[in-house]
């Protein structure tokens, strides 16, 4: 799953070893460090972030399931503007394979399998 927040752009999935853990990953050192400060706040302690040499997310912070919903709670809660801002559309045509995104890391493309 995709957040896309003012502060950061996560990306959560299952933990390997763990089923009732999720993995929160980030390109950004910074955007991962602001998810686990919520985590923090939410009640559930500190949380490390870990650095992976390789890979588009580099840095994840992993934590139980229940943990991680309550901070997607809390920043949800926090939401304070009244509309999406600084938002675009690109027509990429009938068949487009690819997705389009931007965030503070830059301009991402993807091509979509068939």
């Amino acid at each position: 799953m995709w957040i896309f927040t003012k502060n950061a752009h996560l990306s959560i999935g299952q933990h390997a070893g763990d089923p009732g853990s999720l993995v929160v990953h980030a390109q950004l050192r910074e955007d991962v460090d602001s998810f686990a400060a919520v985590l923090s706040e939410a009640g559930d302690g500190r949380h490390e972030v870990q650095d992976l040499p390789e890979g588009d997310y580099r840095y994840h912070v992993a934590a139980k399931r229940t943990a991680i919903a309550a901070a997607v709670a809390r920043m949800v809660s926090r939401i304070d503007y009244a509309q999406l801002a600084h938002s675009f559309r690109v027509d990429f045509g009938t068949k487009p394979g690819c997705l389009l995104w931007v965030d503070r890391g830059g301009v991402q493309l993807a091509k979509v399998r068939e």
